[in-house]
């Protein structure tokens, strides 16, 4: 400990939302079969277990909470909105050991575009459409 300052253990500070810990999202990818482009796009809140080296986690779409106007600011932000969880447990990086319950399901089929496809889509909407005849009767 610094003089003067006093660790992050001793205030108690959770860290706040950040990417997915690397043996977690190869975990996700590898165990539970997700979507490796999807699985980067969510978020992750961390707190040390206060009984083993682990720490616990929690796996949430950032997205999906801005979406419902909720504030994750860490771990426990996230216990006043259980239904933004997708997955929760702990995780040990130096025993290499991670334990993950799924508390949500999420429908990832949600087409993803490339770029081609998304610049077609647009050109396309720039060509006039069909238009029907909008007069009243008898005019």
């Amino acid at each position: 400990m610094v003089w003067g300052k006093k660790s992050t253990k001793e205030e108690g500070k959770l860290s706040g939302p950040r990417a997915i810990p690397g043996p977690v999202l190869n975990y996700l990818v590898a165990e539970r079969k997700m979507d490796p482009d999807l699985v980067k796009f969510l978020k992750a809140v961390e707190r040390k277990s206060t009984t083993e080296a682990a720490s616990n986690i929690r796996v949430f779409d950032d997205s999906e909470a801005m979406a419902k106007k909720v504030q994750v600011k860490d771990y426990t932000s996230l216990d006043e909105c259980p239904d933004l969880i997708i997955y929760e447990g702990w995780f040990d990086e130096g025993a290499r050991q991670i334990q993950l319950e799924e508390k949500k399901k999420v429908n990832w089929d949600t087409p993803i575009f490339t770029e081609a496809e998304i610049q077609q889509k647009i050109e396309a909407l720039k060509e006039p459409a069909f238009c029907c005849n909008l007069q009243k009767p008898g005019l």
